[in-house]
C-alpha cells in the first residue's frame, strides 16, 4: 500500500480491516508477500469497508518513482527516502541538507512520521527524473557506509561487510539514510554521481 500516493485513506481502511478479522500480525504478513498482487489485497479492504463507514480510495495513482517489478521500491526504506528525494530533485541546485530543513525531516526521525510531513509537500510536484535513481544509491550508499563501520578498520566479524551494512542501513532508518548522504557537500543534482551504483 505504501507505493500509492493514497497511502494515508488505505491506511486506515487496513487498520478497521486488522480489527475486523482479528490476527493482525497475520494480516500483514499476508499482504506483504511480494507475490500478493493489488486485487487481493483491495478485495481484503473492501471486504473490510463494507463492514464500516469507510471507503477504499478508487482508483489509487502508483507513486512515479516506485518500480512495480522491483518490489524494494514499494517499501521502506526506498519510499520515505524516494519522497524527500523529489523534493530535492525538484530544486536540483540546492543541497539535500537545504531541502530536509524546508521539509522538516530530521534524523532520527520514523518512516511514517517522514512520510506524514514530506507527502503533502510533494503531491501536487511534478516528480523530476532520477528521484529513484538518487533514492536506492542513498539507501545503498548508507548500508554499505553502516556496514564497514560496523567491521572497522580491518578487523574481524563473522557477518560480511553486505550484510551489516543492510543492517546497520536500516538501524539508521530512512532519514539517518537521508542524513548520511547530505555530508556530501554538493547540490542534490550532482549527488547521484558520488553515490555507489545500485
Amino acid at each position: 500500500m505504501l507505493a500509492y500516493w493514497e497511502y494515508w485513506e488505505l491506511r486506515k481502511v487496513w487498520d478497521a480491516a486488522r480489527d475486523e478479522l482479528g490476527g493482525a500480525e497475520r494480516i500483514d504478513v499476508w499482504a506483504n508477500d511480494p507475490r500478493r498482487t493489488w486485487a487481493e489485497i483491495r478485495g481484503l479492504l473492501e471486504a473490510a469497508a463494507s463492514k464500516s463507514e469507510l471507503e477504499v480510495p478508487s482508483p489509487v495513482t502508483l507513486r512515479p518513482w516506485v518500480w512495480p517489478k522491483r518490489v524494494a521500491t514499494a517499501r521502506v526504506p526506498h519510499v520515505p527516502v524516494a519522497a524527500v528525494c523529489h523534493a530535492a530533485l525538484a530544486n536540483p541546485d540546492r543541497h539535500l541538507a537545504a531541502t530536509m530543513d524546508q521539509l522538516g525531516v530530521v534524523p532520527p526521525m520514523d518512516p511514517w512520521s517522514l512520510l506524514e510531513v514530506v507527502d503533502p509537500q510533494i503531491r501536487e510536484l511534478p516528480a523530476p527524473d532520477g528521484v529513484a535513481e538518487l533514492a536506492l544509491r542513498i539507501v545503498k550508499a548508507a548500508d554499505v557506509a553502516s556496514g564497514a563501520a560496523a567491521v572497522g578498520d580491518g578487523g574481524q566479524a563473522d557477518a560480511t561487510v553486505g550484510e551489516l551494512g543492510g543492517l546497520g542501513g536500516r538501524l539508521l532508518g530512512p532519514a539517518g539514510m537521508l542524513g548520511y548522504a547530505a555530508l556530501h557537500d554538493v547540490p542534490a543534482g550532482e549527488l547521484a554521481k558520488l553515490l555507489p551504483d545500485f
